[in-house]
């Protein structure tokens, strides 16, 4: 369909203001889609907050952030939060928990080992796990929270919550969500 049918169509008060502004815009070439794609880049921040739940998700999450890295003076500030519960029984003693915590952040150090980028660890305790991760996003002085989602069934997330979504929805950090990587990115 052309311009022209288009114009037609609309009411005569309509057909003047289409002129009038047609005739003022400069012609110009669509540029196509796969030329755009190619321009793009990828974001990159030097200080990150990496929140990370166990030793899969961090090797997860390590995988994911290493291309938005800057490559000459990137920080990680990576954080595993031991989320005491109000009122129940604890899964696990807190030092098995701070045990497991500590495992899963040496993962992320071991993950950048021998290259560029500087690894700071944050064990913290905290009954909420969002205000906990804002607490250390704001202490630790980070440009930005880095996180890839945690794979959870519907029903789960619909009883739980979804920690993802309420990091996103609750904060006035800037958010960076990264896709989960695939085998092709873990290979490169």
């Amino acid at each position: 369909m052309n311009v022209a049918a288009v114009v037609h169509g609309l009411p005569r008060s309509l057909r003047s203001v289409h002129s009038a502004v047609a005739h003022r815009l400069p012609a110009t070439t669509p540029q196509p889609f796969s030329d755009i794609m190619t321009q793009t880049t990828r974001p990159t921040v030097d200080r990150i907050l990496l929140p990370v739940a166990n030793e899969d998700d961090a090797k997860r999450t390590c995988t994911a952030v290493r291309p938005h890295l800057s490559e000459d003076n990137a920080e990680i500030v990576a954080l595993y939060v031991v989320e005491r519960r109000e009122g129940g029984p604890a899964a696990a003693s807190l030092e098995q928990l701070e045990e497991h915590g500590r495992n899963t952040l040496a993962i992320v150090e071991e993950e950048f080992a021998g290259s560029t980028v500087t690894v700071e660890t944050e064990l913290r305790e905290g009954v909420d796990l969002i205000a906990t991760i804002f607490a250390a996003a704001e202490d630790c002085d980070v440009d930005c929270i880095v996180f890839v989602p945690r794979p959870k069934g519907r029903l789960v997330a619909l009883l739980s919550g979804d920690p993802g979504w309420k990091l996103i929805n609750k904060t006035q950090h800037p958010i960076l969500v990264l896709p989960r990587p695939t085998e092709a990115t873990q290979i490169e």
